[in-house]
């Protein structure tokens, strides 16, 4: 869900989430989040990760986010970096698995009329096409390898925390078939590199809340992402009321930018 606040997104949560007798990949029994949610930080540790070991990340959002963590570790929260041990084989591995499963459903979807779709849609449908099987199994096998130091690393802490977007520099009309795009001097890979949260899409059992960080010198909000432990839903949306209760942003109209200074 997509909510205002995170006790609306809490709410709306706990309305569509459960079993469902059509549904297999529903969860039982049902996570519900207690609401009003509990906004105490007093111990719950913190792992952080600017870049997961590997992206490039520019300095308003990283900037942004360091001012996060210094709120949570005013509101007693212990606060470490940690490195997750990974490497772009992440991204690599995500966009075989996009290129078979979402490249498949555009294709489904389409039919026919593949006349009708984006030119980036239109390549997503042709690398479907030319990626192989076994480069699904290769990419859930690097999952399995994400996990394997990532599910221990959680042991340690409540939550982990890095950002969603690498960079607040994409225009809107921005293509990545056609255009490049340079963070810190580094030209990164223009499909995956300007974010960080397909990773998180790939460890999908794990719980993730996003909200706002900042805003950056060019007008566009940053934000973090709040990871938990697996199925552990209810310490994620603490985490993130917390932040908004002290740092509250956009949560209100009072700290929310008006639309035309973004």
């Amino acid at each position: 869900p997509m909510a205002r606040t995170v006790a609306d997104c809490a709410l709306m949560q706990n309305v569509m989430s459960g079993p469902h007798p059509r549904v297999i990949a529903t969860v039982r029994p049902q996570v519900d989040i207690p609401l009003p949610i509990d906004t105490h930080l007093r111990g719950v540790r913190v792992a952080w990760s600017l870049d997961l070991g590997y992206a490039a990340v520019d300095r308003d959002v990283a900037d942004n986010m360091k001012k996060t963590l210094n709120v949570l570790r005013d509101h007693g929260a212990v606060v470490e970096e940690v490195n997750p041990g990974w490497t772009d084989r992440v991204d690599r591995a995500a966009l075989d698995y996009y290129d078979i499963m979402v490249g498949g459903q555009i294709t489904r979807a389409a039919g026919r009329r593949l006349d009708l779709l984006t030119d980036y849609a239109r390549d997503s449908v042709e690398r479907s096409r030319r990626v192989r099987p076994g480069r699904l199994l290769k990419a859930l096998d690097v999952c399995g390898e994400m996990y394997r130091t990532f599910g221990p690393l959680m042991e340690r802490y409540d939550v982990f925390i890095c950002p969603c977007a690498t960079t607040t520099r994409v225009k809107a009309d921005f293509n990545h078939l056609r255009d490049s795009i340079l963070i810190n001097g580094r030209e990164v890979e223009p499909e995956l590199g300007v974010a960080l949260t397909h990773p998180f899409n790939m460890l999908s059992r794990c719980p993730v809340l996003a909200v706002p960080s900042g805003m950056a010198e060019n007008g566009v909000p940053t934000g973090i992402q709040i990871v938990g432990r697996t199925f552990d839903d209810a310490t994620v949306f603490r985490a993130g009321a917390a932040l908004e209760t002290a740092r509250p942003l956009f949560a209100d109209a009072a700290t929310r930018p008006a639309l035309g200074k973004i």
